[in-house]
């Protein structure tokens, strides 16, 4: 049966340092480097990026988090991966010590209970139709596996100039071909695409979005979100990790908020102001709030709308030719770095 833990000691879990833990697991730091364990590495190509607290293999590409390191390292699972955490680093779950109380949550069982949870009360709208839902079990085991082909490592770190570690922080992969259907009725996320997951506060995936990068002249969409998903904030499983104090910057799509986390920012993206509601209140409400909002009237008008929410929120004007943040970090601070 899976254990639980709290979002608090769960937290708690993520912040401890990659570095130590990869010390603890004795993996043999060599200036933020070291053999990878997901292949037969003979040099050390498994980089640590201390800033995301994440690591990746340059080599196959295989990275995640002090979790996913401690999950790989050991052969354990999710629930024992963060067991095994809070031992060495003497962390209470909950008002047991962590070696006396068990309270880890497995993914796929949070999966499964909310789920189950909003079953009953979701399946109908307001007109008493059937509410379809992304599923959520499907899209956690087609992402499985999956790293960044040539083409998306091309778009994104040659072309947009992203920086790698917040990419792989925010567990984005890609496929040539067009994939995730059948459960579908069809195959359909196209090829090539980006696959981007969106997780909630806690971390747990909500659905995928895909981002197109084939040839524009193809009529094909250039973003897709998994069936039955709705419109929602992207980079919640960042929120934990901010402070009230600590800037927070609002963008309007994930190649933005990449973008702003690549300038050194903690950031999320609100793609629409049918977003601004009661849930993006809670979400947002006392936090430092900062954006650079797109030069055209969308742009104007989600700042408008973010604005009025949260009076805080604090304008930051785009250089003269720069559509979006995207744009900016491309032709502007990508230079200074």
């Amino acid at each position: 049966m899976a254990e639980y833990i709290d979002s608090n000691t769960l937290s708690k879990l993520r912040a401890i340092s990659i570095l130590e833990v990869a010390d603890e697991l004795g993996m043999g730091l060599r200036y933020h480097n070291a053999l990878c364990i997901s292949h037969n590495d003979t040099h050390p190509s498994l980089h640590f990026w201390t800033s995301t607290n994440t690591c990746h293999c340059f080599a196959c590409g295989w990275g995640g988090d002090n979790i996913d390191l401690v999950m790989k390292r050991e052969n354990l699972s999710f629930s024992e991966a963060c067991q095994w955490l809070c031992r060495r680093f003497n962390i209470s779950a909950g008002n047991h010590s962590a070696g006396n109380r068990k309270e880890v949550l497995h993914r796929d069982k949070a999966v499964a209970e909310h789920r189950k949870s909003e079953c009953d009360t979701d399946r109908l709208n307001l007109r008493g139709e059937f509410q379809h839902k992304p599923d959520v079990d499907y899209l956690m085991r087609m992402l499985m596996g999956k790293k960044l082909t040539d083409k998306a490592r091309d778009f994104l770190f040659y072309q947009r100039k992203l920086r790698p570690e917040y990419i792989y922080w925010c567990r984005v992969v890609s496929t040539d071909f067009s994939i995730a259907g059948y459960r579908f009725g069809g195959k359909f996320f196209d090829g090539p695409s980006l696959l981007i997951p969106y997780y909630d506060v806690h971390g747990n995936l909500l659905t995928v979005q895909s981002r197109y990068l084939g040839d524009k002249t193809e009529e094909k969409p250039r973003f897709k979100f998994a069936p039955g998903s709705k419109p929602m904030v992207y980079g919640m499983q960042i929120l934990p990790q901010v402070t009230e104090k600590e800037p927070l910057v609002i963008t309007e799509g994930c190649t933005d908020c990449w973008s702003a986390m690549s300038m050194g920012y903690k950031a999320i993206a609100i793609p629409s102001a049918t977003l601004c509601n009661e849930e993006c209140r809670n979400l947002l409400s006392g936090r430092n709030l900062h954006m650079w909002p797109d030069q055209d009237k969308p742009g104007i008008g989600l700042y408008m709308k973010l604005k009025e929410m949260f009076p805080q929120l604090v304008y930051h004007q785009l250089p003269e030719g720069c559509k979006d943040l995207s744009d900016y970090y491309q032709s502007f601070y990508v230079q200074k770095m």
